[in-house]
């Protein structure tokens, strides 16, 4: 959920087997994991054993992303977690335990299905990288810098579950932000939008000055455990995305009917966006799909908006 606080976990397993060293991973970005946590504890009750307890130590080693957990064969051990967290995204996360075969837990279990994101994200780069030199449009430049800052948010989360959470939940905010003006300064440049027409300085202007202030009323009068901090970051990313569709619908009576997909794009992308909210609101039920929505629209949001360049250029 959106509730930046303290939390406590605690569960009874059963190990029925011969095997006491076993490995707790807090999951990929691939399986819905967005969390990250400013202090973790977790404790096997049972044995009075720590796997991990950063609460009130500055020397914890935080590279760590799955965390060794011994459990005495043939009992019932009751295993406590405690966390701290908060941040500018939904506090999701999918736990499973897992035999360790290696003398180095700490080295992150994900699935092989991890890498798809990124690497689509790097192609998607290089592709409006090329389009950008072969049509000498500098327009196309800007989605080069959107998909930066789609691979560096992706990157910041999968690769950190222990850190300092006031420096990365402003970064992951900052850069959340720059990725949707971006998408709308892409929008202005793309098409061509008379930037003096009213319409459009109100949309543009209004929709930047609208995270202008919601950003420095977040960084200077709202806590980041606040509930409030995360409804004004979801706010202000819908306003932004409605701007950019609104303006990108004007565009096909003025005979540019491509941009119908920049449109689609971000009509998928406001929708998962939206979803992913209400999910972590308690609002929408969980579902498997829902904790990795956000990431799964990103790709269908790529796949508009490179039909819409082949549109345009064929």
């Amino acid at each position: 959920g959106f509730d930046a606080q303290t939390f406590w976990f605690i569960a009874s397993i059963t190990n029925n087997t011969q095997q006491e060293n076993w490995v707790l991973d807090f999951g990929t970005l691939a399986d819905g994991r967005q969390i990250l946590i400013e202090n973790l504890m977790i404790r096997n009750d049972t044995t009075g054993e720590f796997s991990i307890n950063s609460f009130g130590s500055d020397n914890t080693e935080r590279t760590q992303k799955s965390f060794t957990l011994n459990l005495q064969s043939f009992q019932q051990n009751t295993v406590v977690i405690r966390l701290q967290t908060n941040g500018p995204v939904a506090n999701t996360f999918t736990p499973r335990l897992l035999k360790s075969d290696t003398s180095r837990p700490s080295e992150f279990l994900s699935t092989k299905f991890d890498f798809i994101y990124p690497a689509v994200f790097v192609l998607a780069l290089g592709f409006f990288l090329t389009v950008a030199a072969m049509s000498r449009d500098i327009s196309y430049l800007y989605f080069g810098f959107f998909y930066m800052l789609l691979i560096f948010m992706y990157e910041t989360i999968a690769s950190r579950l222990l850190v300092p959470i006031e420096l990365w939940s402003s970064v992951l905010l900052l850069s959340l932000y720059l990725f949707c003006a971006t998408g709308l300064w892409i929008c202005k440049s793309i098409f061509d939008m008379d930037f003096e027409e009213n319409t459009t300085k109100f949309a543009i202007w209004g929709s930047i000055g609208a995270l202008v202030a919601i950003l420095s009323i977040q960084t200077l009068f709202i806590d980041t455990a606040s509930s409030l901090y995360y409804m004004l970051t979801a706010f202000g990313v819908s306003i932004v995305s409605l701007a950019i569709i609104s303006l990108t619908l004007l565009q096909i009576s003025e005979d540019k009917p491509d941009s119908i997909y920049y449109a689609g794009g971000w009509s998928v992308f406001l929708f998962g966006w939206i979803l992913a909210n209400l999910s972590a609101s308690n609002i929408l039920p969980a579902a498997i799909i829902t904790p990795n929505i956000i990431w799964l629209v990103a790709l269908l949001q790529l796949g508009f908006f490179i039909i819409g360049v082949l549109k345009k250029h064929r």
